[in-house]
């Protein structure tokens, strides 16, 4: 049963769940463009109890404007909190934790600076195997004239970031919806979307010490293309949408792309999750608003099509966590938002059985 736990929000500028070592779920979102709001919840997702977020905070007298969230859980349960401003250059890319121990924040630290403030501002935090953050972030940058919004990297050294290190490299497009992937190993994918006549998917591979070549995928169209990286971190798979048909493809570390399937109703959101051998694609379905999933069976090498949320929702996001269930059974957490009231609502994914589900709204806080 789909559980809610706020009003009125919004998941287009970012969010997140993570799940403690002790099996506490913790769930970010935005509200008014201002504010990071955080529930919790001790009893697997079943209800949820505010817990003080950061709205009105400010660095050097400037006040917090939200553009994107993006958060990541070290293995001392500290979560990690990265936030891209969109509407000064005084908040740019910047960072905070929160401790989980207590359930107290950080004091904020500016990560990056905007050279210009980004049109459509985004970032992406990811935690290498040492818990080091690692942010990709869209920077704005002057050019003839105009701003353009190109893809930058930055890494916290001890207690100082890095200098920040452009990634993108067409000078003349801008980007949108960075992502980024780290390996077991530590190498990582920087993978975003550049916009010309359509919109197309790029990526580029940390390894050895240097960032590789850019590679160019398959133009999307429409959206974005989600992209998940495996359990094991070892291999990663994008699925960018080609048409407003429903027709997804399916590329494996930077390879060729296949086409899975036309089926999906036109979908008009999604996301990707990789685990135990299978791979899952969540959408929403333009005639129904249904969310649902398709994914590759492995013990039946075939891909199969379910319903995961009846009703009507869109803003779908996925978030991943290893063994956040009790007893250590993988599985997915999933936060969508209703067209019909505008709150927000959470339903656990177990990947040891997809089923159907009806929304329901139950107890919960407002986050």
């Amino acid at each position: 049963m789909a559980v809610y736990f706020g009003p009125n929000g919004t998941l287009e500028r970012g969010g997140g769940v993570v799940a403690t070592s002790g099996g506490a779920l913790y769930a970010f979102y935005t509200q008014s463009n201002a504010s990071v709001l955080l529930s919790k919840s001790t009893n697997g997702g079943s209800s949820w109890s505010v817990v003080p977020g950061v709205a009105g905070s400010t660095i050097s007298g400037t006040t917090l404007c939200v553009g994107w969230v993006s958060v990541a859980i070290d293995g001392n349960d500290v979560i990690q909190v990265v936030v891209s401003s969109s509407a000064d250059s005084t908040w740019s890319s910047s960072c905070t934790s929160v401790e989980t121990a207590t359930d107290t924040w950080a004091s904020w630290e500016q990560a990056a600076a905007y050279g210009d403030v980004p049109t459509y501002p985004g970032c992406s935090l990811a935690l290498d195997s040492n818990g080091k953050p690692h942010i990709l972030y869209i920077n704005g940058v002057s050019s003839m004239g105009s701003v353009l919004d190109r893809v930058y990297y930055v890494n916290k050294t001890g207690s100082s970031w890095t200098t920040a290190a452009v990634v993108s490299t067409n000078t003349t497009i801008n980007y949108r919806w960075p992502q980024l992937l780290i390996y077991a190993n530590n190498d990582r994918v920087a993978y975003y979307t550049g916009f010309t006549t359509a919109y197309i998917d790029y990526w580029r591979v940390y390894t050895s010490g240097a960032w590789g070549s850019t590679a160019t995928g398959y133009s999307t169209y429409v959206t974005d293309a989600a992209r998940a990286l495996s359990g094991s971190g070892s291999n990663w798979y994008r699925y960018p949408k080609v048409s407003t048909s429903g027709s997804f493809y399916e590329g494996a570390n930077g390879g060729s792309l296949s086409y899975r399937t036309s089926t999906l109703t036109s979908p008009v959101a999604h996301a990707a999750a990789v685990a135990n051998g299978n791979r899952y694609i969540f959408y929403i379905r333009s005639a129904d608003s249904d969310v649902g999933v398709h994914y590759y069976d492995s013990a039946l090498s075939q891909w199969v099509t379910q319903t995961v949320l009846a009703g009507t929702y869109n803003q779908t996001t996925v978030f991943w966590q290893y063994n956040f269930f009790n007893g250590g059974t993988a599985g997915l957490h999933l936060v969508v938002r209703n067209t019909a009231d505008a709150d927000v609502y959470y339903q656990a994914y177990p990947f040891a059985s997809c089923v159907s589900d009806t929304a329901a709204a139950a107890a919960g806080a407002a986050m």
